[in-house]
């Protein structure tokens, strides 16, 4: 590599004799100790200079030169240069030149003549300390600045791939959600056994959801899974089961529970016949162990369940529940004037630890068709299968929970109306509930009127 130059300019020629001894005992190790007579001789020098690669830290210029002026000379230097830092030496004070030079050229110091060869190396080393010191830096922001646009590239590439991965996997669950929504009853499939009295409130929390129901009229021939539940009309039971589910976790997690759940009872109840709810609860937790293995692992994920049976030929209900209770309301037969009552659940859930050898669930019977004695018509019962996403949402004024208890006097309140509309103002009520803050849990509410 070139050495650094050190240009002096000026029209005496003893002035530059001993600038040029004066910097050469000092600093000629280092650096080259260039000089020239006037300013048209000091820019060829500096084309040549700069044409080499040679670093050019210094110009050291006389002021009052014939054919070009100090000021003129230091600022076109300062156009071909910027870096190279400008000394004005002169023996006449020109406050104006120096002025120019300042705003145009970045003047660095100013030397009167006759001046002091101590004040001459001073200010050479500082110069020559301040052009190193610069020219470190400037590398060090160049250096700085390539890394930052690398690093913006990558970062770039990076969230494009992550984009690409999270449209790939949304799209994925967006798949599953099909899925697992084909795998729900179909409304026609339960509007042929239950006509306009039922309302199901399935809400996700995310893209697919951990909440389930299943519904399965044994009366009627119908396929799961390809599976048959086709009987002679002398085997077939009138009886129609409905779940609902609340599995561990919610989103991806949740769906595979609910996937399993689902799968299980279409062994249980089509497979198998089975049609007691406690028997249904008892099977599926039996199932669910032994599915995901937790004798022998340390999976304790499992689900929250209600299971009503409507026995059309005893027109009764039977309910058995896994932690989620049975909700229903019954109107009086002469006044009409609604009576809520709710069942609770065993306090167990399916699937999980299991200490107990076998897992007993109760079985509940509630009568239907009451008849009253004026009219002789049969009053009907709602019932009410959730989950607890309902109860759970956080919001309102005060960004509480809904409450088990102002669910229970929002399901009384609005018992006698018809199904649909029923389903219009709980809905209604979650969202506006709700509001602007995020569902915190997967929501299912299932009624149905018989």
């Amino acid at each position: 590599m070139e050495k650094p130059v050190i240009l002096c300019v000026d029209d005496e020629n003893f002035v530059l004799n001993s600038l040029k001894a004066q910097l050469r005992t000092q600093f000629g190790k280092d650096y080259v100790i260039e000089t020239t007579e006037s300013g048209e001789d000091a820019l060829e020098v500096i084309h040549h200079i700069l044409s080499s690669g040679a670093p050019f830290p210094i110009i050291i210029s006389d002021h009052i030169m014939p054919d070009m002026k100090g000021d003129e000379l230091l600022i076109k230097v300062h156009t071909l240069s910027k870096h190279t830092l400008k000394i004005m030496l002169t023996g006449q004070a020109d406050i104006e030149a120096v002025r120019n030079v300042v705003n145009k050229a970045n003047l660095y110091r100013y030397i009167s003549k006759p001046w002091e060869q101590s004040d001459l190396i001073i200010t050479v080393t500082e110069a020559l300390n301040k052009y190193q010191t610069d020219r470190e830096l400037e590398i060090k922001n160049e250096q700085l600045t390539r890394y930052n646009q690398e690093l913006e590239q990558k970062i770039t590439e990076r969230t494009a791939e992550l984009r690409k991965k999270n449209e790939d996997l949304t799209d994925s669950i967006n798949y599953a959600k099909r899925i697992q929504h084909a795998m729900l009853p179909f409304p026609e499939r339960i509007a042929q056994s239950l006509g306009n009295d039922y309302f199901i409130i399935f809400k996700p929390k995310d893209i697919v959801s951990g909440d389930f129901y299943w519904f399965q009229d044994m009366s009627v021939e119908s396929y799961d899974l390809g599976i048959s539940n086709k009987t002679s009309n002398s085997e077939k039971e009138n009886k129609i089961v409905i779940v609902a589910a609340d599995c561990t976790g919610h989103g991806v997690p949740g769906a595979f529970m609910s996937m399993i759940g689902n799968e299980l009872l279409n062994q249980i109840v089509n497979v198998h016949h089975i049609t007691s709810p406690e028997l249904i609860l008892n099977q599926l937790h039996k199932g669910i162990r032994y599915a995901l293995q937790q004798g022998e692992t340390e999976n304790r994920d499992g689900m929250d369940i209600a299971i009503c049976v409507i026995d059309k030929e005893k027109s009764t209900v039977e309910y058995a529940g896994a932690m989620n209770p049975l909700y229903y309301v019954q109107h009086d037969s002469e006044n009409q004037t609604p009576v809520f009552q709710e069942i609770k659940a065993n306090k167990m859930s399916i699937g999980g630890l299991q200490s107990e050898e076998e897992r007993i669930f109760t079985k509940y019977e509630i009568p239907l068709g009451i008849r009253t004695p004026s009219t002789n018509n049969q009053s009907k019962t709602t019932f009410y299968l959730c989950s607890d996403g309902f109860q759970d949402q956080f919001g309102g004024k005060d960004n509480r929970k809904f409450m088990t208890k102002n669910l229970k006097e929002l399901l009384l309140s609005i018992s006698h109306l018809p199904m649909h509309e029923q389903k219009v103002i709980l809905d209604k009520t979650f969202e506006d509930w709700k509001g602007q803050k995020l569902q915190i849990d997967d929501v299912l509410i299932f009624g149905v009127r018989v």
